[in-house]
């Protein structure tokens, strides 16, 4: 009898647990991988941000306001640009897709703890200033001390005032560049594959770095009382320079001449006038 009940309870132990399993949730998925190396996942976020930034679609309100794009005959006005009636919703996907992909740019930099693949999360660093620095041009005050921390709780970041990120974003610009110039002798070579930019010349991410922070200056130099912030802030990476003639920076992952593999901008325009 204690035989039979031994025997009854390992069963039910062993049916217990084997439901148990079955119904987890909270089983890891084997086929979504927790961590993306830095060489595979930088290429996608460089594609992603120059596809979206090249979309004219994209900012065509920003366009339209600062007369780089005008109406031809027989085409009806958008009437909620031209009577700035633009809403929180509008241009949704511009401003999401702009974090979604700078949370890409946030993995890569928490990835990179080698010394020698530094390079990467510098890249990482300047691309999302580029980033920000845009999203404050376009929005204003926006979401930066608290982005990306959604994996620590925080759903609702605060919106920061766009002086204060913009002074940030020089400083980062600055971390960034001396981040390159840091580089062991033994760094890792950043192959071309996963640069679709600059194809691993860091030399040429320090002058983007340094062009996109002298765009920032240039942006302030209207404003009152901030010239001797912008002198000192220009004197400080002078000596890196700008990118200049035959070094713009530019994104091709491998363009092909057919539908969805074409550059973003060519696509959107090469048959608009209906001849081709």
């Amino acid at each position: 009898m204690n035989k039979k009940i031994l025997t009854l309870l390992l069963s039910l132990a062993l049916l217990g647990s084997s439901c148990s399993e079955f119904l987890s949730v909270n089983e890891v998925n084997p086929n979504s991988a927790s961590k993306v190396p830095a060489k595979l996942l930088l290429p996608a976020t460089l594609n992603n941000t120059a596809g979206m930034m090249n979309n004219p679609r994209n900012f065509e309100f920003v366009y339209l306001w600062h007369g780089l794009w005008s109406i031809s005959s027989g085409y009806s006005q958008p009437s909620a640009l031209v009577q700035y009636r633009l809403l929180n919703a509008s241009y949704q996907g511009t401003f999401s897709n702009s974090y979604a992909i700078g949370q890409n740019l946030t993995e890569i930099e928490k990835a990179t703890t080698d010394p020698k693949d530094m390079g990467y999360k510098a890249i990482a660093m300047i691309m999302k200033a580029y980033l920000m620095q845009n999203l404050v041009d376009l929005w204003g005050n926006v979401p930066y001390s608290e982005a990306y921390k959604a994996t620590e709780g925080n759903l609702k970041p605060k919106y920061d005032d766009q002086k204060a990120i913009y002074e940030d974003l020089i400083l980062k610009l600055d971390a960034a560049i001396k981040m390159i110039q840091a580089l062991p002798v033994d760094a890792t070579e950043i192959p071309a594959s996963s640069d679709i930019i600059f194809g691993g010349n860091m030399t040429k991410w320090a002058k983007f770095a340094n062009t996109i922070k002298l765009r920032m200056l240039v942006h302030q130099s209207g404003m009152t009382g901030r010239d001797t912030y912008i002198k000192a802030a220009i004197a400080t990476t002078s000596s890196v320079g700008y990118l200049g003639a035959g070094e713009s920076a530019l994104s091709n992952p491998g363009y092909l001449n057919s539908a969805g593999k074409m550059n973003t901008f060519y696509e959107t325009f090469y048959k608009a006038d209906g001849t081709s």
